[in-house]
């Protein structure tokens, strides 16, 4: 008995053991810091229309709050909630907004998510959902609802807190 008890600790810390290190991205928060990059977007409208185009992205961090912007055509940035809601486990980070233009009788509601896996050498894989109810169009109206989704990474550029980027007083202009 007591070679099977020294036999299963022996194994057992040796798988401990092979766990690679956490790194900084490898938290239950959000880190710190500012990345860039793009996702390939596809839209559907009501019609069954679609789109694919590349979109840019950037993503501040500080103290577990989190902005995103998402560059116009014109390079200039806009974001589309001054803060978003943070869940995250482990390097997972799941970044959230539900908003619409009324609350008592929105005639649109606008639903985002973003899904930021780490990856090595401070990378996110980035995972984007977007759905519009366009409440007051017709049922059969092109633009009554738009979903769109896009799969991308982004790169960390700035390691440290900027409370300017995260917390700046318009929701326009350069992350």
């Amino acid at each position: 008995m007591k070679s099977v008890v020294a036999i299963l600790s022996l194994v057992l810390s040796a798988c401990a053991s092979t766990a690679p290190p956490p790194t900084a991205q490898m938290t239950d928060r959000f880190p710190d810091g500012v990345w860039l990059g793009s996702l390939e977007i596809q839209s559907t409208r009501n019609a069954n229309t679609s789109v694919t185009d590349p979109y840019k992205i950037a993503v501040a961090a500080c103290g577990g709050d989190v902005r995103v912007w998402y560059q116009r055509n014109d390079g200039l940035y806009d974001t589309p909630k001054p803060k978003f809601g943070v869940e995250s486990r482990l390097g997972s980070h799941l970044l959230r907004f539900v908003d619409s233009e009324d609350a008592k009788d929105p005639s649109w509601v606008e639903t985002q998510t973003l899904l930021l896996i780490a990856m090595p050498a401070d990378e996110f894989r980035v995972h984007w959902s977007r759905g519009v109810s366009n409440r007051l169009e017709e049922p059969n109206a092109e633009a009554r609802f738009v979903f769109e989704h896009g799969i991308g990474s982004i790169a960390r550029v700035g390691n440290q807190c900027e409370p300017g980027r995260v917390y700046p007083p318009g929701t326009q202009g350069s992350p």
